[in-house]
């Protein structure tokens, strides 16, 4: 499923906020472009899910921190 653009690259469009969201996790695909990563994340507040590509240079501090740790796992 192909989602709507949000306001931010990480953004729950059903509470309108990124203050609920929770990374699941981000993957470097193979048929993506340069610095893009695959990013899997819910909103725990109205669990809904999210899953599309986000250009690495755009994610704000919170959510570099988390997707950095994600990927060290």
């Amino acid at each position: 499923m192909i989602q709507d653009e949000t306001k931010h690259p990480i953004w729950c469009n059903g509470c309108d906020t990124d203050t609920h969201i929770f990374i699941e996790g981000a993957r470097n695909p193979h048929w993506a472009p340069a610095g893009a990563l695959d990013v899997a994340y819910f909103c725990a507040q109205c669990h809904s899910l999210y899953g599309h590509l986000v250009k690495e240079s755009e994610l704000q501090g919170k959510f570099a921190a988390a997707i950095a740790a994600t990927r060290r796992r």
